[in-house]
Order: structure tokens, then C-alpha cells, then sequence
């Protein structure tokens, strides 16, 4: 038997009316909703960062990775995306 792994924006009902529509993702310890207008919300693991760099560091190697692998074309050219991050 398998069982599905819940995303957090899956998960949380306002969140999810929020991103309805989203493709939703995990990657690694992220959660993340990929909206169609390529808005991106991540929720961070619950751990402690040590510093924001260290946080941040963790928020553009998501961005990174999804811009990488052609999730985000806007991103690709050098458009804009907005991203919301929950910790």
C-alpha cells in the first residue's frame, strides 16, 4: 500500500482556496505551490536557520531548481515571479 504524502498548501484549507489550481510540489523538506501565473509558495522546514543568509541561501536554491528545470519560464527570461514563503 502506498500512501500520498499531503502538501502543506494541500493541507491548509485557506492556503488552498489560495492556490487553487496550483501544481503542487515537495522538494526535499519544501513544500511549495506553483501557481499558473508562476507565483511561487514555499513553506520552509521547521528547523531553526542560524541566520536569514542561511534561510535565504535555502529560498533561491528552491527558485534556482524550479527555474532550472522548467517550471518557471518567466524566470528563464528574466521576468519577474513573486514568491511567498511560510515558515
Amino acid at each position: 500500500m502506498t500512501s500520498k504524502t499531503i502538501n502543506f498548501f494541500e493541507s491548509n484549507d485557506d492556503l488552498n482556496i489560495l492556490t487553487l489550481g496550483s501544481k503542487y510540489l515537495t522538494l526535499g523538506c519544501f513544500d511549495i505551490a506553483l501557481t499558473r501565473n508562476q507565483n511561487i509558495f514555499i513553506k520552509l522546514p521547521e528547523k531553526e536557520y542560524e541566520s536569514q543568509d542561511e534561510c535565504q541561501t535555502d529560498i533561491d536554491y528552491v527558485i534556482g531548481y524550479l527555474a532550472d528545470e522548467g517550471f518557471l519560464p518567466k524566470a528563464k527570461n528574466k521576468k519577474k515571479v513573486k514568491v511567498w514563503v511560510y515558515n
